[in-house]
């Protein structure tokens, strides 16, 4: 799946970012993949290492150190996306108090067929009919309204967002999670801003069951008990706002492979 993840990154409709690509000690092919991409773009770094992390927020946040955009886009090696997504993603910024971007998810199978719909699947018992349309949202809303019931942003590749200093505390406990732990990550990424939805883009989430962790996270057990079961709420009034106008801005495309 690495080359089509790489194909839909790098023929994004906004081009002014540079590619870091993380390689955590992976065992099939996909070094050879990196390297050779590397070698192709001028404007792609490539990060390999002796060993695998054991978590892939140590990967999250060895990009971002290493990234010198004004964005982050952690693009993992399974996922792909429509080619706009960091155009939409890159407007919302306009608005500096936008910390966190994200796009539409739909989850596929290994042969990319679409395996149904997160709002019906999970994001409706969160908050029904709240993903239905863009909106922009503080962080303090957005919480109320979704990310203190549970994870409303099912997948990291729909995620564009403002790098952040990662206190000692958040460093022990993220790469520790084997579980949630980009739902922490999120909380942390929004703190003291604001939260835009892109609804009018699609990233295509691939679901797999190689791993316990793969076969439980994403699949529709996984965000059962990711929420309580009557958990619907209404959307706040007052809560969203329109999406800023664009202008450019430099984008660090994170992709990982393990």
């Amino acid at each position: 799946f690495l080359d089509q993840r790489l194909s839909t990154i790098y023929q994004q409709t906004f081009q002014d970012f540079e590619i870091i690509l993380l390689d955590d000690f992976s065992t099939d092919n996909s070094l050879q993949i990196l390297k050779k991409t590397e070698a192709i773009h001028n404007n792609t770094a490539l990060l390999i290492n002796d060993e695998n992390s054991g978590s892939p927020f140590h990967q999250w946040l060895k990009g971002m150190k290493h990234a010198t955009g004004d964005l982050i886009w952690i693009a993992e090696a399974d996922d792909y996306c429509q080619l706009n997504v960091l155009e939409l993603s890159v407007r919302t910024f306009e608005d500096r108090n936008v910390f966190l971007s994200f796009v539409k998810t739909v989850p596929v199978g290994v042969d990319g067929n679409e395996l149904g719909d997160y709002g019906q699947l999970y994001l409706n018992r969160i908050n029904l009919g709240r993903w239905d349309t863009s909106y922009v949202a503080t962080d303090h809303e957005e919480v109320n309204a979704a990310l203190a019931i549970g994870n409303s942003i099912p997948n990291a590749s729909a995620v564009v967002m403002r790098p952040f200093l990662p206190d000692p505390k958040f460093l022990e406990t993220v790469t520790r999670m084997r579980m949630c732990g980009d739902w922490y990550f999120y909380l942390r990424a929004i703190r003291g801003g604001s939260v835009a939805y892109i609804v009018n883009s699609t990233n295509y989430h691939r679901r797999h069951g190689t791993t316990v962790t793969q076969r439980m996270e994403g699949s529709v057990d996984y965000f059962a008990k990711a929420s309580p079961p009557d958990s619907r709420r209404t959307p706040i009034a007052g809560s969203s706002r329109p999406i800023a106008k664009p202008r450019t801005r430099a984008i660090s495309p994170i992709a990982t492979a393990s």
